[in-house]
């Protein structure tokens, strides 16, 4: 039997409520992509707080519309201007989260091969130009079973969070 448990990390764009689940998340950043873990979500979490504890709330600028994924299921998204503060915190996630031995599930996507974007929804989207402070992280678990559920775990807040739309 497996083990593991399949992870990523968000940053709050729409509030996310720890313990619901969720089919497709509502609009967030992927902070870092999906990743294999042995650890379980508690554990986990106590492990990678300490990265989150002196944060401050990052401010994005939506940059362009583009489309992301594999050719046969392409997906929306809206990019995300870079800035050192986004790729900080990535890279030392990325740095944490490779010393506790996690495995990605598509590599490319992380480290160096990060692109901060925000996913498009049917119900919901960013406009470009458009500037956005998020206060919070989140740590999601992908659960399988007869529907793909992503599944919140914990919330880290920033210092001095406060949720802004510009």
């Amino acid at each position: 039997m497996d083990t593991r448990h399949l992870y990523l990390f968000t940053l709050e764009v729409e509030p996310l409520a720890v313990g619901e689940a969720y089919k497709d998340l509502p609009l967030h950043c992927t902070l870092m992509h999906r990743f294999w873990s042995e650890l379980g979500p508690d554990e986990l979490a106590a492990q990678t707080a300490p990265v989150f504890a002196g944060t401050q709330p990052i401010i994005f600028t939506f940059g362009t519309k583009e489309m992301f994924g594999p050719p046969d299921r392409p997906t929306p998204v809206t990019t995300i201007e870079e800035s050192a503060e986004h790729t900080g915190l990535h890279m030392q996630l990325y740095r944490l989260l490779n010393g506790l031995g996690v495995t990605y599930t598509a590599p490319q996507w992380t480290g160096e091969g990060h692109r901060a974007h925000v996913t498009d929804r049917a119900e919901a989207a960013v406009a470009p130009g458009t500037q956005f402070r998020s206060g919070a992280a989140y740590l999601v678990e992908v659960v399988e079973g007869v529907e793909k559920t992503r599944q919140v775990r914990s919330r880290f807040e920033f210092l001095a969070a406060e949720r802004d739309w510009g």
